[in-house]
């Protein structure tokens, strides 16, 4: 089988390229499907391919994963988890859940400099680039990126509403570990403020950012 686990222990976390191998679809096949192009059909079986292998890790056999929310996931009662995907990798991150539980996962592709142009100023602040220690804006970009994506699928089910990627200050503190600070007036997120750890996984040319708030370890295998 394809993929592998990046993360073991009480938190589980596998990653698979897109698209995933026949055998491996139809592991998923019976799985509640989105309409959409056979690109996003690719995509989405990828992704629930990798919640079912990081569910069997923790002893749980997903017999589905339906959407109750803009794709977000309807998990296993007892289980917290967050799925992530690019044009060519899908990621899962799973747990049991507990008390106050926030958890985030987010894959990227490491931007071009074309990219890393357009949409810089949108998701970073100046103040936010002017503290970048690598002289790789566009891996530096990247990872603020998914660091705030991560971020954003680990809170919005806990506020339901919309976070913009400058609401959230985030600052490198070396090249495996970040942090995110949320300072928000807005009623719905104020008791979610506060300062969130993350960390940075790299795999071949793509970055991994998670985030979680309990204190459950993860074991990170070495990339």
């Amino acid at each position: 089988m394809s993929g592998e686990f990046l993360g073991t222990g009480e938190t589980v976390i596998f990653a698979a390229s897109i698209p995933i191998a026949e055998e491996e679809k139809k592991l998923v096949a019976h799985f509640t499907l989105p309409r959409g192009v056979p690109k996003r059909i690719n995509e989405f079986l990828s992704a629930r391919y990798c919640a079912l292998r990081s569910f069997e890790s923790l002893g749980v056999g997903l017999q589905d994963l339906p959407a109750v929310e803009k794709d977000a996931p309807l998990w296993p009662a007892g289980f917290i988890g967050s799925l992530s995907h690019c044009d060519k990798m899908a990621v899962c991150v799973a747990r049991k859940i507990g008390a106050g539980d926030i958890l985030g996962i987010d894959v990227e592709e490491i931007m071009t400099p074309e990219r890393s142009q357009t949409i810089g100023n949108s998701i970073a602040s100046l103040e936010e680039q002017s503290l970048w220690t690598n002289s790789n804006k566009c891996l530096e970009m990247t990872r603020l990126f998914s660091a705030k994506e991560a971020f954003y699928k680990a809170i919005h089910p806990h506020c339901r509403c919309f976070i913009d990627f400058l609401e959230v200050q985030y600052k490198s503190l070396n090249t495996h570990e970040w942090q995110l600070t949320l300072a928000s007036q807005k009623s719905e997120l104020k008791a979610l403020n506060g300062t969130y750890m993350g960390k940075t996984l790299y795999k071949n040319n793509f970055i991994i950012s998670l985030l979680q708030t309990s204190k459950r370890e993860t074991s990170i295998v070495p990339l």
